[in-house]
């Protein structure tokens, strides 16, 4: 069977090998078409096929598009051949090419979708009836937080009635599951980190023996509020050393294809100018050469290498936590600190929201106004 290849733009038909003969594959409308064009696997027929797939396209285009393929279809014998039935991962993948068409960001695909595709993967069974979807509830709830689980199903019972409209199912399996209960509140990985835990945290680093060059790095963290991959991806221009700013427009994430990472905007296009607290501005000015490239990276791994956040977190950062005596929460949380210190020294919701680079105040009265401090009752004279 020939290498499944990358789907290309909406509305493009690619061109497929299998069995060493030539097939198109496309979609139209949301439904999926597969001509077999009878041809081997050669660079001239390349060529036939290519035409052909021009054609559809065009056709496509001008709202020409023949659904019943007669018209695409040579006088010779080439014949549309019916698609057999996928199982559950090659239908995710196909739903996951949806996705991608549909608009979904290129990292929520590797986060959510792929990640969820590997699980498919490792189930090893095609899910068709409800016993089916509940043994894979049963399975993920062995490999998952309730909160990411429960996320998962609501995923799971669009994507079965999308497998509906492709006829590849006459029941939705996932439809009647229910969402498992939380026993571990997520609260616990959003507790903010005290003023204490935080100086006891940044010592431990700037004395750990393996790790005290990512010291500087979870300064910035919780300086600056940063997410990992926004602080990770700090280049030296955006650091202004005569306004003493430092502008966040950007991150570095992880693109799921090994260690290759991807630079890309802010999801909601917000832009933030922050004015550097007198430490986080000295300590830059101390890692600062002239000679630096502006597009260079602020923050690297002692090799040289842009900081991988899966490492940063399992390995050093856990390991650093562990020595300080300080219960384990992800560096995330230094984002959550800053902004519930921030409102526990009187910072407005409007000003929270700027720094964290949020639109409005939903979002931080939601997420982040947690109160390091606990409200004293009022005295009633009583």
């Amino acid at each position: 069977m020939g290498k499944r290849q990358l789907r290309g733009k909406k509305g493009s038909v690619s061109i497929n090998v299998r069995g060493g003969m030539l097939r198109l594959r496309w979609t139209y409308q949301g439904k999926q078409y597969q001509l077999s064009l009878g041809l081997p696997n050669t660079p001239l027929n390349h060529q036939s096929a290519r035409a052909k797939a021009a054609e559809i396209e065009r056709d496509i285009a001008l709202q020409q598009f023949d659904p019943s393929l007669t018209k695409y279809r040579p006088l010779s014998s080439v014949a549309l051949e019916p698609l057999p039935r996928p199982g559950t991962v090659e239908q995710w993948r196909q739903w996951m090419d949806k996705r991608r068409d549909d608009g979904v960001s290129h990292q929520t695909l590797v986060n959510r979708y792929q990640t969820l595709l590997n699980l498919l993967t490792q189930f090893g069974r095609n899910v068709e009836t409800p016993d089916d979807a509940r043994d894979l509830v049963a399975y993920l709830a062995t490999r998952q937080s309730p909160a990411t689980l429960n996320r998962n199903l609501k995923m799971l019972s669009t994507f079965g009635d999308w497998c509906l409209t492709q006829e590849w199912l006459t029941v939705n399996p996932f439809s009647t599951l229910k969402p498992v209960k939380d026993s571990s509140p997520r609260e616990s990985t959003r507790k903010p980190f005290t003023l204490s835990e935080i100086q006891a945290i940044l010592t431990t680093f700037r004395t750990h023996r393996l790790y005290y060059a990512y010291h500087d790095f979870a300064l910035v963290l919780f300086a600056l509020g940063l997410r990992p991959s926004e602080a990770i991806g700090l280049r030296w221009k955006h650091i202004d050393f005569t306004q003493r700013t430092v502008t966040i427009a950007e991150s570095l994430s992880r693109s799921g294809e090994g260690s290759r990472r991807v630079r890309r905007g802010r999801k909601n296009g917000v832009t933030t100018v922050l004015t550097l607290p007198d430490e986080i501005y000295t300590m830059l000015q101390g890692r600062f050469n002239p000679a630096f490239n502006p597009d260079a990276l602020v923050f690297t791994t002692t090799k040289g290498k842009a900081i991988d956040d899966h490492n940063f977190s399992q390995r050093i950062w856990r390991s650093v936590l562990t020595q300080a005596g300080i219960p384990h929460r992800p560096p995330y949380t230094c984002r959550h600190s800053m902004a519930s210190h921030a409102i526990d020294q009187g910072a407005s919701l409007p000003d929270v929201a700027y720094l964290m680079g949020h639109r409005n105040t939903a979002m931080v009265s939601k997420v982040y106004g947690h109160t390091v401090k606990r409200p004293k009752l009022p005295k009633l004279g009583l």
